[in-house]
């Protein structure tokens, strides 16, 4: 495979991680996992015991990888990450974590 339909191929991807996100579905998703995924809170994890518990860490870490990679992709700005963290906690303040 040579360099060139390497290229196209990620920019295809790129454009289709941006077509999803940016659609009403996708912004539901994306909103979700903003929510849900430990990027505003720590992903280290006591069991009931207060036992640190590294395999959950390093579970919570790999949710929290996927959304910062979409994040990426889709080229939001910490502006652009506040905004919608702000618009998340008007429209769903219960579902709010």
């Amino acid at each position: 495979m040579d360099d060139k339909s390497q290229a196209q191929k990620q920019t295809e991807l790129v454009l289709t991680y941006r077509r999803v996100f940016n659609s009403d579905d996708g912004k539901k998703v994306l909103a979700d996992l903003m929510t849900n995924s430990y990027q505003l809170t720590t992903t280290i994890h006591y069991d009931r015991s207060g036992q640190f518990n590294p395999y959950m860490a390093f579970f919570h870490e790999g949710e929290r990888s996927v959304l910062l990679k979409i994040l990426n992709i889709l080229e939001k700005t910490p502006d652009d990450i506040k905004a919608m963290y702000s618009e998340i906690k008007k429209d769903n303040y219960d579902y709010f974590r």
